[in-house]
C-alpha cells in the first residue's frame, strides 16, 4: 500500500514536471516563431515598398535619366518607413549595415541635381554614372 502511495506521487511529480516543461517549451517557440513570422512580413513588405520603382526602372524602354532621380525621391518616404520598420527586427549589426545602406541611398538621391545627373545599368542595378 504505501509502495502504491509513493509511485503514485511519483508519477504525479513526474506528470506535473512534464506538463510544465511542455508548457515552457510550447511557450518558448511560439514566440521566436511569431517573431520569425513577423520579420518576413517586414521583409516582404520592404521588397514591396522598392517593388514598383525597381520596375518601373526595368521596364522595356526604361525611364528616362532625368525621371529615375523624380521617381526615387518621391518614393524616399515611403521607402524610409519601410526600412524602419524592418530594422526593428534585425541585431545590431544587421541594423547598423541596414542604416548605412539607407544613408547611402538617400544621400545618392538628395544631394543631386536632377538635371545633370546620369544613371547607368551594371550588373543588373541601376547606379549613379560618373561625368
Amino acid at each position: 500500500m504505501i509502495f502504491r502511495i509513493q509511485a503514485a506521487l511519483i508519477a504525479g511529480g513526474f506528470t506535473i514536471a512534464g506538463v510544465l516543461l511542455g508548457a515552457f517549451l510550447t511557450f518558448h517557440f511560439a514566440g521566436r516563431l511569431a517573431k520569425a513570422s513577423a520579420r518576413r512580413d517586414a521583409g516582404r513588405r520592404l521588397r514591396e515598398a522598392f517593388a514598383i520603382e525597381l520596375a518601373a526602372m526595368d521596364a522595356v524602354g526604361g525611364v528616362k535619366d532625368k525621371d529615375i532621380e523624380h521617381l526615387l525621391q518621391s518614393a524616399f518616404p515611403k521607402h524610409r518607413t519601410a526600412v524602419t520598420e524592418f530594422a526593428f527586427y534585425l541585431s545590431p549589426p544587421e541594423r547598423e549595415a541596414l542604416e548605412r545602406a539607407w544613408r547611402n541611398y538617400f544621400e545618392v538621391g538628395a544631394a543631386s541635381d536632377s538635371s545633370t545627373t546620369r544613371w547607368a545599368r551594371s550588373e543588373g542595378t541601376i547606379q549613379r554614372a560618373s561625368k
